[in-house]
């Protein structure tokens, strides 16, 4: 979510939370009610889409951390193959491992993976013909998980691009409905409590304000969560 959507979700949230906590006080209005009850569907199916764009960033990061893991591995197995090919006379050996971080990074996925299957093959060698050399067995078997790991979770944000297309599709037209929602029929309905519940009336206003939110992905995150969760339980002990 941006931080656009962020923003209008805690706004939105905040009113339902107004609503829920005050509907002993519009129980019998029941335009008020029916909204109110529209108002907490859209609000589900727009946490149910954010969280389905959480699902596809999620499988990104996975697939960028693997990856990041997977050169790091590379690049310090190639640096330890090339310093023992050098001295020991491995020349071809040595101008394949000549390698920096973003060396061992560049080029397609495809290319990306070869060259580490590169380094670990060439290692390999460097590790049976050099007799002192400072690559050890558990380095070589630590590079083929990384290798295992990073094809694993390849395919997996590919998997989910219909997902979370559908969800940034759904996400500005459902919070959007859920204004219109408010802007134009709740807003109106509360206007007699100006006079007969100042304080409630108060405390809508207030709730309809936008509460601006730090676009850090994270915490949004877990502050959409927190909310959602406050409320259920809200709602599960008032039944």
């Amino acid at each position: 979510m941006n931080t656009k959507n962020i923003n209008d979700l805690n706004a939105l949230q905040a009113t339902q939370e107004c609503l829920t906590a005050n509907k002993t006080l519009v129980k019998d209005v029941a335009s008020i009610v029916r909204a109110a009850a529209e108002l907490d569907t859209l609000i589900a199916a727009i946490l149910a889409a954010q969280r389905q764009q959480a699902i596809k960033e999620g499988l990104t990061d996975e697939k960028s951390a693997a990856k990041n893991t997977l050169a790091e591995e590379a690049h310090t197995i190639a640096a330890l193959a090339h310093a023992g090919a050098v001295e020991n006379q491995l020349d071809a050996i040595a101008r394949r491992t000549d390698l920096s971080f973003s060396d061992v990074q560049a080029g397609t996925e495809a290319e990306f993976v070869d060259r580490c299957k590169g380094v670990l093959a060439d290692a390999k060698t460097v590790l049976a013909e050099v007799e002192s050399c400072e690559i050890t067995a558990a380095q070589i078997k630590s590079l083929e998980n990384a290798i295992k790991g990073f094809e694993s979770v390849k395919p997996k944000p590919r998997a989910g691009v219909a997902v979370g297309k559908n969800a940034t599709q759904q996400l500005p037209v459902l919070i959007r409905r859920a204004k219109q929602l408010l802007s134009s029929r709740v807003d109106r309905l509360m206007v007699p409590f100006k006079k007969s519940d100042p304080d409630f009336y108060g405390e809508y206003r207030a709730s309809r304000k936008i509460v601006n939110q730090a676009a850090t992905r994270a915490s949004a995150k877990v502050k959409l969560v927190q909310k959602s969760d406050a409320l259920t339980a809200d709602k599960t002990k008032a039944a």
